[in-house]
């Protein structure tokens, strides 16, 4: 079994806004709150980039890099997956995220994304290229940073109607709506007032995953995949591979739609450093929604 440290999920928004009854409705609804999101977008992008249409300059890494960053990844969720093993859960029970486990996932994150800025700037060297990782050249961290967050502002229509009609599509399938296992830690945590898990799952969602995910999927599987496809190839490939590294099919339509978001923020500002911001903003948000709706449900 792989276990992801990020929540990125869906269950906030199903939550807060549950679907129309007739499908017709729920897709009129899901339809227009995507277009106002792909309009926002667009003028956002405008706004801050008027005059640059692709920020990205051709990859310094290869396709062996691919292979050995997440290859060594998933050896690592491999490893940590069956070296951990629970001495108070039984059989068939719940097995509750430890503090010994997130800091193993952790690390393995951490030193993949460690791996990949090494081997960027090992390449840079070799090639005698001058760039910097996180952000494009005349752009300033404070302008990438802005134009991520407003990015997720502009996504957070889409994000509910994606969560809507992927919901009808599980109810449609009969697939059981499971919320990701970092998700039900957190909610857990919440729930028994567990400060000491709630804490360093909070961290690990919204600092350690959002740099590591973005450097390793964005920062060096999209790039290579954009020098060799252009980017509707490399968005959906990289988004793909992205959602299948989350335990939770209810988060996967969604995410899907995220990573696509992602994709297209990084490409359009060439500013990895705008990918993480969203990443991070987006990570929050949800957070901050599961809280929120804890204590209201809890008021009750």
């Amino acid at each position: 079994m792989m276990y992801q440290v990020s929540p990125d999920s869906a269950s906030p928004a199903v939550e807060l806004v549950a679907a129309p009854p007739h499908p017709l409705i729920a897709l009129a609804i899901s339809s227009l709150l995507i277009m106002i999101t792909l309009v926002t977008l667009r003028k956002l992008a405008r706004r801050f980039w008027p005059d640059r249409e692709v920020g990205i300059q051709p990859s310094v890494f290869t396709a062996r890099d691919v292979l050995i960053v997440f290859g060594l990844l998933i050896l690592g969720q491999v490893a940590v997956s069956m070296l951990w093993q629970p001495a108070a859960a039984q059989e068939g029970a719940p097995r509750p995220i430890s503090a010994l486990l997130l800091a193993a996932l952790s690390l393995v994150y951490i030193a993949m994304a460690a791996l990949t800025t090494s081997l960027h700037r090992l390449h840079c060297i070799q090639k005698q290229r001058s760039e910097s990782f996180l952000v494009a050249k005349g752009t300033r961290v404070r302008q990438a940073i802005a134009y991520g967050i407003l990015a997720l502002v502009c996504f957070l229509p889409a994000h509910f109607g994606v969560a809507i009609v992927w919901e009808l599509v599980l109810t449609g399938l009969e697939v059981p709506f499971e919320p990701q296992e970092s998700v039900a830690r957190i909610k857990e945590a919440i729930r028994d007032k567990n400060w000491a898990q709630l804490a360093p799952l909070i961290f690990v969602a919204t600092i350690v995953a959002p740099i590591s995910e973005e450097v390793m999927f964005r920062g060096l599987l999209f790039r290579v995949l954009l020098d060799r496809g252009g980017f509707f190839m490399a968005a959906i490939i990289s988004s793909a591979l992205f959602t299948l590294m989350h335990d939770s099919i209810a988060s996967w339509g969604p995410l899907m739609v995220l990573g696509m978001l992602l994709a297209w923020v990084y490409h359009r500002s060439g500013s990895l450093l705008a990918s993480i911001a969203l990443h991070f903003a987006f990570n929050t948000a949800m957070i901050t929604a599961i809280i929120s709706l804890h204590f209201i449900m809890e008021g009750n």
